[in-house]
């Protein structure tokens, strides 16, 4: 007998490589955040001293 999963999904692909984790494969690491916001905060002063 097949499970609902089974029979709605016969042949899953994942969206994983083996043996990886989401921790390690989709998210952003804190230092790519930090440096993201230091240059937009950096950026948003520049301009703002531009158009005065």
């Amino acid at each position: 007998m097949e499970t609902t999963t089974q029979v709605l999904n016969p042949d899953p692909a994942p969206s994983h490589d083996h043996g990886q984790t989401v921790d390690r494969v989709d998210q952003v690491s804190s230092v790519t955040l930090l440096g993201l916001a230091v240059v937009g905060a950096v950026l948003a002063v520049g301009l703002t001293a531009l158009t005065h």
